[in-house]
């Protein structure tokens, strides 16, 4: 039997399962799956690029297609610009001196990709010959025009707005650093990056406050209070700020958008911390977009100078007033991200006990009651803390994620938080219908670079069932089920 002799009900339920690319075929094998599955895009993408841009306005134009779309995904990183000729010291014409930095740039994402990715040891992964490089190299130079001309216009912050009055469905806006992930496996593979060429490496871009596979390098960002930095400067984040200030300022008839992802991925960056010290644009955008009736996800990265700031940052009344506003919130993670917390790794005895902030004191959950997903990650905590912040959620709450947390040197570990949520909060006596799905991120290493392990279903056994606890401190001492998922930390 072949799929177009099956009933057209039988189409309609298969549909869900299929990715984009899958219906596209199918659609074009005959006349009978063209008519009854029908093509619909909940996804589109936006970002400092001429062919992203225009097949966002094409969407947003078409009558149909425009109808489906629940997410707009903007690629907030910036291909990094050809050096000028000023920065040529070595008497090289501008366009040579552009194509060696260019192979040079490249070849230390390729061995960085080659290091990462046991299955990406091959001779098509990037520039090797002259002929290669030469014909990679026009093609970025290209990309780097349009990107160019583009931000200099501002059509695609432009076409943004459009499409917030054109998707009537639409619900969250995700900006990311990280779209391109690695080069054969895209977080989001936007129509720029489909219609590279096959093998096609370039130099890492500007990821926010990253400039290089790992490290905040651009620390002037961060370092200088956010009233002094140029506006230059802070159009690191133009894709956050672009969304920040057009969601703020459209009525709410006019945006539906109730969800708002600033996704980092694995990437130790984030929207600066000092948008949190004082008030400033920024900040009254994001607190006016996330009080509004009716909002319910906010994922939050934040990029922290040191751990100073850190205590710094979650001491201030304006990190906790705006979200106090977030009265309807159902949805909460905050990643904080410090290259230097990740470097000293589970030696945070180096850190002062008062720059641990209190989380309860933190986090504004009694002004939450709908809350039903808490994430954090990237913080230095102590296991305390974290049982009385656990302990004040809403009985709303069915899931948490700690993802890569630091625990102060004698202060706790994953194991203690795990029996003193069992026992203290008593989480071992809820009902089925009231427990709680808790998921741990760690990593036994010193440096935060992977292997991960993901743990979940043996955290339940022991919680709510009779095993045996996954953690002794916080070593995992499991046995690999089906749930454990092990993962490298990398910076694609």
């Amino acid at each position: 039997m072949s799929l177009s002799t099956l009933p057209t009900e039988i189409l309609i339920l298969i549909q869900p399962y299929l990715d984009l690319t899958d219906i596209k075929h199918l659609r074009l094998s005959c006349r009978k799956l063209c008519a009854a599955i029908e093509l619909r895009i909940d996804r589109v993408f936006l970002s400092a690029n001429p062919r992203n841009v225009d097949v966002f306005l094409t969407i947003a134009a078409h009558e149909t297609l425009r109808r489906f779309v629940t997410e707009i995904v903007w690629d907030d990183a910036v291909l990094t610009p050809l050096p000028s000729r000023k920065s040529n010291h070595d008497g090289l014409s501008e366009d040579d001196a552009s194509i060696r930095w260019f192979v040079q740039q490249s070849e230390v994402r390729r061995m960085d990709i080659k290091q990462r990715w046991e299955n990406s040891k091959r001779d098509d992964m990037g520039p090797s010959g002259h002929g290669r490089a030469q014909d990679s190299y026009a093609y970025y130079k290209e990309l780097v025009r349009g990107q160019a001309e583009l931000r200099q216009s501002g059509r695609h912050v432009d076409a943004l707005r459009i499409g917030v009055r054109r998707f009537p469905a639409l619900q969250r806006i995700t900006v990311t650093p990280d779209a391109n992930g690695g080069v054969h496996n895209p977080r989001y593979p936007s129509p720029m990056v489909r219609e590279f060429p096959h093998g096609f490496i370039y130099p890492f871009p500007q990821r926010w406050t990253l400039d290089g596979p790992s490290g905040i390098v651009n620390s002037h960002e961060l370092s200088e209070p956010w009233h002094r930095l140029a506006e230059s400067e802070k159009d690191m984040w133009e894709g956050v700020r672009a969304v920040f200030k057009l969601l703020a300022e459209a009525s709410h008839g006019e945006c539906k958008v109730s969800e708002l992802v600033l996704d980092a991925g694995i990437l130790p960056t984030g929207i600066s911390h000092r948008i949190f010290e004082e008030p400033c644009d920024e900040l009254r955008d994001l607190t006016t977009l996330i009080s509004r009736p009716g909002f319910r996800r906010l994922d939050l990265a934040v990029a922290i100078e040191d751990q100073a700031h850190q205590a710094a940052l979650f001491r201030s009344e304006l990190f906790r007033q705006a979200l106090s506003g977030a009265k309807d919130l159902e949805h909460f993670r905050l990643q904080a991200s410090s290259v230097w917390l990740q470097t000293i790794g589970v030696q945070t005895s180096l850190i002062p006990d008062n720059h641990i902030s209190s989380l309860i004191h933190v986090f504004p959950v009694d002004y939450w009651p709908r809350l039903c997903h808490f994430g954090l990650s990237g913080m230095c905590v102590r296991s305390q803390d974290l049982i009385t912040l656990l302990g004040a959620m809403p009985r709303t709450l069915r899931s948490v994620e700690l993802d890569r947390l630091h625990f102060r040197s004698g202060k706790g570990s994953y194991g203690q938080v795990l029996a003193e949520a069992k026992y203290k909060l008593g989480w071992s006596r809820r009902q089925k219908q009231d427990r709680v799905k808790l998921t741990i991120c760690t990593c036994q290493k010193l440096v935060m670079s992977g292997p991960f392990v993901r743990v979940s279903d043996e955290i339940q056994d022991y919680i709510y069932g009779d095993g045996s606890c996954p953690f002794q401190g916080n070593d995992y001492v499991g046995y690999e089920p089906a749930s454990m998922v092990k993962f490298e930390l990398r910076f694609p």
